[in-house]
């Protein structure tokens, strides 16, 4: 017979060992994971906001109303912009499309060179830095971008926090990626299998409800409709 101590004992040996198989939808970890950096680079720390706040002041004018002491940032993550001539002619049907998105040269083609993050001042998010990475590994800021409202909390950051409630990351990894498709801008929770886009609420746009998750074929359908119509269905754009 086991005594309490030894039960309690292999209780945890077996959670520890179903969390190192993969299990993740047995265990508390959310699954929203962000790009691995070039090798022997590192996330960027306070310590490189202090330096950049000196060699490069004039892009935090926008966060003046934190303190340089309470700004922090989230690990960087990717942008990616598509547009409509590139994937939504009707040349390629969303299940071609589909797997592309896990096809590095395809990516890397929409891809940009330069990585953005989340802009924090405690626990609440007041815009972005586009940076970029130079040869020794140094973080310099390339651009900035201020939230839309200071007043309301910034789109990107309600889709962050939405996704991490999404039940499909307590199964499997997602990376966090910034979207824009000519005009759908969202997150882009890319996974091993499948992706998930959050879009962003559009006052102009209806065809899409903001902050709810869409597959990407979801969301290739409704761009295909909206492409027809800004052409009348002729391939091209309408003056």
């Amino acid at each position: 017979m086991l005594n309490k101590a030894s039960k309690f004992f292999v209780i945890v040996v077996c959670f520890v060992v179903t969390c190192l198989d993969g299990m993740r939808e047995n265990c508390s970890e959310a699954a929203i994971v962000f790009p691995k950096l070039p090798e022997g680079c590192g996330q960027i720390t306070h310590q490189d906001l202090l330096d950049l706040y000196k060699s490069q002041s004039y892009f935090f004018q926008l966060f003046q109303d934190c303190p340089i002491e309470k700004l922090t940032t989230t690990p960087v993550f990717k942008s990616y912009n598509i547009g409509y001539q590139s994937i939504l002619s009707g040349e390629m049907p969303p299940d071609a499309v589909s797997p592309l998105l896990h096809d590095n040269a395809f990516i890397t083609k929409f891809g940009t060179n330069f990585w953005d993050c989340m802009m924090l001042c405690g626990t609440n998010m007041v815009g972005m830095l586009e940076v970029e990475l130079d040869s020794h590994c140094r973080w310099k800021i390339t651009a900035r971008i201020s939230s839309d409202d200071p007043k309301q909390p910034d789109p990107l950051w309600v889709a962050y926090q939405k996704a991490k409630s999404l039940p499909q990351v307590e199964k499997s990894d997602y990376e966090v990626r910034f979207l824009r498709i000519t005009s759908i801008t969202g997150l882009w929770l890319h996974g091993e299998t499948n992706d998930i886009i959050i879009p962003f609420p559009e006052s102009y746009r209806t065809s899409w409800n903001g902050y709810q998750p869409y597959s990407f074929n979801e969301i290739y359908t409704i761009l295909q409709q909206e492409f027809k119509k800004m052409t009348n269905n002729s391939g091209v754009f309408k003056k």
